[in-house]
């Protein structure tokens, strides 16, 4: 479906998705705070919250794909596995 989204509202868009990104990715997400302080305080962190809500639901939650590398990383983690076999068996899974 294509729609017009005024510039406002696609700068909040991009602000929110880089905060769903680094919550995901990152070990630690930053502070809303500081995400206002790059949009010039332009959202308050309620908008930036209110449309993190939006972007979840409309994707269902559903932030990636199950990949072998994310099994791998929990397997070798259970099975306390060294540095050595993780390596190996990621190159294996690289190649199949």
């Amino acid at each position: 479906d294509a729609c017009l989204v005024s510039r406002k509202k696609l700068h909040l868009i991009g602000v929110t998705a880089l905060f769903v990104a680094a919550k995901y990715e990152e070990t630690w997400a930053p502070p809303l705070s500081d995400l206002r302080i790059c949009c010039n305080y332009a959202f308050s962190e309620d908008d930036i919250t209110r449309m993190e809500r939006e972007i979840l639901n409309r994707i269902n939650f559903n932030l990636c794909i199950p990949a072998p590398i994310h099994f791998l990383r929990r397997y070798s983690k259970a099975g306390h596995s060294d540095g050595l076999t993780h390596t190996i068996a990621k190159f294996l899974i690289e190649m199949t």
